[in-house]
């Protein structure tokens, strides 16, 4: 290389040299004199004349740059610079960058790492510890983050090849996990897990996701992962995909994929540490998840033609079984709230069907509370009005029982009141009290709240289809009608001293036989109105005329 004369010697430049003469036939000193790096070994090339820390040409013998290539990076510590550099030097691409980034990690991550495995099998093992990560594992990762962020920002006409490549990068980065030998293998363990947890594949496979996968491609990517974590004989990842899997066929109504998938799990959680099991609170845990996820089968599986009831008992138990090992002596804290949430939505329901009103409104309560997205908040929500609705007129017409006990016994004691108790008082409640999914229930409930009956009969009708697509909803449509209407005239009954059953009727949009036959009912629960005593209220004896009147006529 020769040498351009520009009227300085090399030391001017920054380099020390021991000859005085400052000719050193056209290469650089051993050492920067500015910042004590090493030149690489075959010397500085001077043809731009420039301190070789700032040189922007490569060396004309090697052709690196000269402070790199004395510190050549090579092996694992080479690609975890590169996985580096690509993931750092690209944290927030554009829309139109995404595939550009993707080739990086491709070139320089993953086509390295297979190039790298192929002539050094123990490329990993052999690796200081920092540097012994699965980086062709993580590059797609970040390769399926890339993926579907350029899907959320897509047209609809332009996802569905994005979907496909989200589907290969997957399937490859499966492939990689088992096919790049057991050290590899062992290091794709935990971040399997986590990926299986809260990774982005939990994101992508989500039904609650911004962009939500088609069913075929969510289905094969639960398969590969499945595959994948048998293969490799990790029971408890096989266990969590399996879990995931089965919420994936609830939410496609894909039932009659489930059975086979719920017996392995459940004759998976039965072993011990010692028979080749979990840890016990994984076992637990994946055992609660399972139950929450029967309990929603045996519901939501279309019903036989006797209906939802003949399948109560199945979630009843499920359900007490869940509260044995959450509330028993060795009680565990479920660590899946998606799994907490759902154990006291049908908890909820198993305490109303039970007549528990009191209990009923609490469970779901501690559901609504555990969050969850998918519109889970409001149905709970919902479902909280019901039961506070049904546990309302069970406090007022205990009241009433109370009061008319006192009454025959002449006696003056006051009854206090039961405190009023507003859901909506709740932050959490107030947060989405305007949503339209609750707007029936919450138009229910303030009419039921004020007395409204009038009003809330008509509610009743007019959101009639509102319970027609809820099947629990539908259940209790009639109970809320007769509560409704109970209460109605039982707060007439306390408040006069007299009262003919027309007006009755009219309060309670009623004809003259049905408010007949509802207080007859009332008379004949006779913990609620003592008919035997002199002093009942003088209401009751239109009551009795019109029982003895309707015996009559039967005889007759």
């Amino acid at each position: 290389v020769s040498t351009q004369s520009t009227g300085s010697s090399g030391l001017a430049m920054g380099w020390s040299d021991d000859d005085e003469s400052g000719s050193d036939g056209g290469w650089g000193p051993d050492e920067c004199a500015d910042c004590g790096c090493d030149p690489c070994e075959c010397n500085l090339c001077q043809e731009c004349m420039q301190d070789p820390c700032d040189c922007d040409e490569t060396c004309a013998t090697c052709g690196q740059m000269p402070c790199d290539c004395a510190d050549e990076l090579v092996g694992a510590e080479n690609l975890a610079n590169s996985y580096d550099n690509v993931k750092f030097e690209n944290e927030e691409p554009g829309i139109d960058e995404i595939d550009e980034v993707v080739a990086q990690y491709r070139e320089k991550v993953i086509a390295a790492e297979k190039a790298e495995m192929s002539s050094n099998e123990s490329l990993y093992e052999d690796a200081d510890e920092d540097y012994a990560k699965p980086y062709g594992f993580k590059a797609f990762k970040q390769i399926l983050k890339l993926y579907f962020k350029k899907g959320k920002l897509s047209p609809e006409a332009d996802r569905g090849a994005l979907s496909d490549s989200i589907l290969k990068a997957f399937q490859e980065m499966m492939d990689g996990v088992t096919g790049n030998g057991q050290f590899y293998q062992r290091m794709c363990m935990i971040p399997l897990q986590k990926l299986i947890e809260r990774g982005i594949f939990v994101e992508v496979v989500s039904p609650g996701a911004a962009w939500k996968q088609p069913p075929e491609v969510v289905e094969s990517m639960f398969c590969q992962l499945i595959k994948v974590s048998e293969q490799a004989n990790w029971k408890a990842h096989t266990i969590k995909a399996k879990l995931s899997m089965l919420s994936f066929y609830l939410d496609t109504s894909k039932y009659d994929l489930m059975p086979e998938i719920m017996a392995e799990i459940e004759a998976f959680c039965q072993l011990s540490r010692e028979q080749g099991g979990a840890p016990e609170n994984v076992r637990k845990n994946s055992l609660m998840t399972l139950k929450s996820i029967q309990m929603e089968y045996h519901y939501s599986c279309p019903a036989p033609p006797s209906g939802l009831l003949d399948r109560w008992d199945y979630i009843e138990a499920y359900f007490n079984e869940c509260m044995e090992v959450m509330q028993g002596e060795n009680a565990i804290v479920v660590s899946d709230k998606e799994t907490e949430g759902r154990i006291y939505e049908y908890g909820g329901m198993v305490h109303m069907l039970s007549s528990e009103y009191e209990q009923a409104f609490n469970t779901f309560q501690d559901a609504f509370k555990t969050g969850g997205g998918n519109g889970n908040e409001e149905r709970r929500l919902n479902y909280m009005l019901l039961a506070w609705m049904h546990k309302t007129a069970e406090q007022n017409q205990e009241m009433v029982r109370v009061k008319l006990a006192l009454a025959a016994a002449a006696a003056t004691n006051e009854v206090e009141a039961a405190s009023k108790i507003d859901p909506f008082a709740d932050p959490e409640v107030a947060s989405i009290a305007d949503s339209s999914l609750i707007g029936p229930m919450k138009s229910l409930y303030a009419a039921f709240d004020d007395g409204r009956i009038l009003e809330f009969n008509q509610l009743l009708g007019v959101h009639k289809d509102v319970f027609a697509a809820d099947p629990f909803l539908c259940q209790f449509r009639g109970t809320l009608e007769k509560f409704a209407k109970t209460q109605a005239v039982l707060s007439l009954l306390e408040t006069y001293t007299a009262v003919r059953i027309s007006y009755l009727s009219e309060q309670v949009a009623l004809d003259l036989e049905a408010t007949e036959a509802l207080i007859v009912a009332l008379i004949l629960d006779l913990s609620l109105i003592h008919i035997s005593e002199p002093t009942r209220l003088l209401s009751i004896s239109y009551a009795v005329f019109c029982l003895k009147k309707k015996k009559k006529k039967n005889k007759e």
